[in-house]
């Protein structure tokens, strides 16, 4: 599987938007999803979402699916269409691996960037 950052910030608009399981039941093969779900419950991101691997396929049980607060604020890079393809710009121009943690340890500076070209 390929980490797929817009499958990310996908899952976290269904989870704001408080219609995550609709949108999960409604997809044909939602395993990419579900894996991805899975990174985001493990990171702390995520609560309220179980996500268990069987012979069958993967599966899901949710008990009022939430985003934290860590959650928050990874959501608003990723889903932010002008300020995250600068962050991971910013992170390859520096000799990083684009990760998670990457990704919220150099948002902070690139937005400080930003904002010091505005004013």
């Amino acid at each position: 599987m390929k980490l797929d950052y817009s499958k990310i910030a996908e899952l976290f608009e269904h989870l704001e938007n408080e219609n995550l399981e609709s949108f999960l039941d409604s997809l044909e093969d939602s395993d990419e999803y579900l894996k991805h779900l899975d990174m985001l419950v493990k990171a702390g991101y995520v609560d309220g979402v179980e996500v268990k691997y069987a012979s069958c396929g993967i599966l899901y049980s949710t008990n009022y699916p939430r985003i934290t607060l860590d959650g928050y604020e990874f959501a608003n890079i990723v889903k932010d269409k002008k300020l995250f393809p600068q962050v991971v710009k910013a992170i390859n121009k520096a000799g990083y691996v684009t990760s998670i943690a990457m990704i919220k340890e150099f948002a902070p500076y690139v937005i400080k960037s930003i904002v010091s070209k505005l004013f």
